[in-house]
């Protein structure tokens, strides 16, 4: 039994996922009229009135208790969700960055079902399981080792002050998105195990969608020795971007869904052709999370929750948010 919370877009992307690996679920909205309409167009059961009374009804054996469960709703949800499904669940996937604040994401870490073992907790970075970032990593476990990478997250800036989206969340938007870049180096090369950011400068301007700060510079050094820059700036404009070197090639992400290589003599890039593809009506890279989670071992593909509360205190530093 498989409970997939929420019912907006990102719901329904995990539900298409569900439906094309013959995974039944019950949906649990809260939204009568909502939970039921979705309910119809996936042809699954449902459940309304949220979550909160889902847990009651099965902690009062009126339900049975799901094997799992898939929480994608609002960012700023996602946490306390997190916490009320770890009472009566083994296994959780909650949409990233899993909490608005890093003491959010240490209480999901400390409920002591999660802390015993007795829970596992994964936040999904589906970016892991693109086309082009599997080819990449098989790529890099044969010509390995990276020696330096670089980053950029930059935004395309009107578009996300444009975005009616809680200002909660907006306010820390480098949890809520940029988190993407910073995981897959990570996942590619290891934590990092030292940090350097370059504080912000009086000329750096105010934006008011992101207070605090909106240039992000700084470099570090990852557990598998990997040398890295980072670069973002919500004052400009820009794209996502991750390079990587190993011995005499550089491959680019840019954007993720798309690899390309540099390799001398010449330092055009070219096309790398991808080794797995992504299912076209789904979105990128979210099956094979699923399909990560769902198997024996979901530890070894997907963040846990103890990574994930070393990751927030991580990008805190980096995006100047209290720890």
């Amino acid at each position: 039994m498989l409970w997939l919370i929420g019912t907006g877009p990102m719901a329904r992307d995990y539900a298409l996922v569900l439906k094309s690996l013959d995974v039944p679920f019950t949906v649990i909205g809260r939204n009568e009229e909502r939970t039921a309409a979705f309910a119809r167009a996936f042809s699954c059961n449902g459940l309304s009135n949220g979550a909160d009374h889902a847990v009651r009804l099965a902690l009062r054996g009126e339900v049975a208790r799901p094997a799992f469960a898939i929480i994608a709703t609002p960012v700023d949800t996602l946490a306390p969700l997190t916490l009320l499904l770890a009472d009566i669940c083994p296994q959780i996937l909650v949409e990233k960055p899993g909490a608005l604040e890093a003491e959010e994401i240490d209480a999901i870490f400390q409920h002591p079902r999660v802390s015993r073992g007795m829970t596992s907790v994964f936040v999904g970075y589906n970016r892991r399981f693109l086309a082009s970032v599997s080819t990449l990593r098989d790529r890099l476990s044969e010509e390995g080792p990276v020696l330096s990478a670089s980053i950029e997250f930059d935004e395309p800036v009107p578009r996300i002050e444009s975005l009616d989206t809680n200002t909660v969340i907006k306010a820390r938007w480098g949890y809520a998105n940029a988190s993407h870049v910073f995981d897959l180096l990570f996942y590619l090369c290891g934590r990092s195990r030292e940090l350097h950011a370059i504080p912000s400068q009086p000329m750096d301007p105010p934006v008011g969608w992101h207070p605090g700060h909106s240039v992000f510079v700084g470099c570090g050094l990852t557990s598998a020795g990997t040398r890295y820059v980072y670069h973002g700036n919500y004052a400009s404009v820009g794209r996502w971007r991750i390079a990587m070197s190993v011995h005499r090639r550089r491959y680019v992400l840019r954007p993720l869904e798309i690899l390309k290589m540099v390799e001398g003599p010449s330092v055009a890039e070219q096309d790398v052709p991808l080794l797995h593809n992504d299912e076209s009506n789904l979105k990128p890279g979210l099956k094979g999370q699923v399909e990560a989670f769902l198997s024996g071992d979901p530890e070894a593909r997907l963040a846990t929750a103890g990574y994930q509360a070393w990751h927030l205190r991580h990008l805190a530093t980096v995006f100047g948010y209290p720890e």
